[in-house]
């Protein structure tokens, strides 16, 4: 039987925290997987007879239940996931069950935004509202995670319409990065210098997320304090690679984002509410899969 829908979920099970995984539908059988690429499902659900509900509570979600018992709730990264996932799901309950998919486990490769976007897209996109609606929907799977986890963290600490402005800004960022290494006009080798100090930013996030408990507070303002330095250097790199392509509205777009996201304040906060333990679970798990993806 072929597969109905694959793709990121954010998986809620039990007592388990909150965490997306790589699903896989076939018949009546949904298969999560630790990472897009792993050979062998982590959990199968069961869905033949089951119903599927949406939840009340939460937004983008559905709770699958048997006899009324709760098995999980899915929840969707972007509305029209969610109507993707919501129809095959509901389709599968009268379908039979089938084995996992035999798959071998892939190599991680991962380039730059621009050069999956180009790959996947071709000449085809222009610089229209269309054009950028594309390139958001071939944006790896990795960073679009981490887009909708930073996005839920910032309305915690912010609001709603500042993590939406966020998330523009940094969706026009990576449009504009497309075009211009779609053009020749900046490298691979370019988005690389900004990668290193991106990468010991969040591997620093994860280490106070899962030790602050254990940390004296002078330890966690250190690594705040380093976590900040290491943002500003990626902006700056960010910047002079793409400031002779852009308006002067657009460069305040990279600082507005990194002014925000790199700030001691707002970093403080979304470390230390212990009221955003899922917001922060999730960004952190999202940084874990981009930082294990290798050049």
């Amino acid at each position: 039987m072929e597969e109905s829908k694959s793709g990121f979920l954010e998986r809620q099970h039990g007592k388990k925290k909150a965490k997306f995984m790589w699903f896989s539908l076939f018949g009546s059988s949904l298969f999560s997987y630790t990472e897009k690429t792993s050979a062998t499902p982590k959990q199968t659900y069961e869905l033949q007879d089951a119903t599927v509900v949406v939840n009340a509570s939460k937004k983008l979600a559905v709770d699958i239940k048997k006899l009324d018992h709760l098995v999980v709730t899915l929840i969707a990264t972007n509305k029209e996931d969610f109507e993707l996932w919501k129809s095959a799901l509901e389709a599968s309950v009268s379908q039979e069950p089938c084995e996992p998919p035999s798959k071998e486990k892939v190599k991680k490769e991962r380039g730059s935004v621009g050069m999956r976007a180009a790959k996947a897209v071709g000449g085809k996109v222009t610089a229209t509202g269309a054009g950028k609606m594309a390139v958001k929907g071939v944006v790896n799977e990795e960073t679009k995670l981490l887009i909708v986890a930073l996005k839920r963290i910032v309305t915690r600490v912010e609001s709603q319409k500042v993590a939406n402005e966020i998330e523009d800004n940094l969706m026009k960022i990576i449009t504009k990065s497309f075009f211009l290494e779609k053009d020749k006009k900046i490298t691979t080798e370019q988005f690389l210098k900004a990668d290193e100090p991106l990468r010991e930013a969040f591997n620093l996030l994860v280490e106070i997320r899962d030790y602050r408990h254990r940390m004296k507070g002078n330890a966690v303002t250190k690594r705040l304090a380093v976590v900040h330095e290491r943002l500003m250097v990626v902006e700056e790199i960010i910047t002079s690679m793409l400031v002779p392509y852009l308006t002067p509205n657009s460069i305040k777009r990279i600082a507005r984002t990194f002014g925000l996201l790199g700030s001691i304040d707002f970093l403080d906060k979304a470390w230390s509410d212990g009221e955003m333990e899922e917001e922060r679970d999730l960004l952190t798990d999202a940084m874990n899969r981009y930082t294990q993806f290798h050049f």
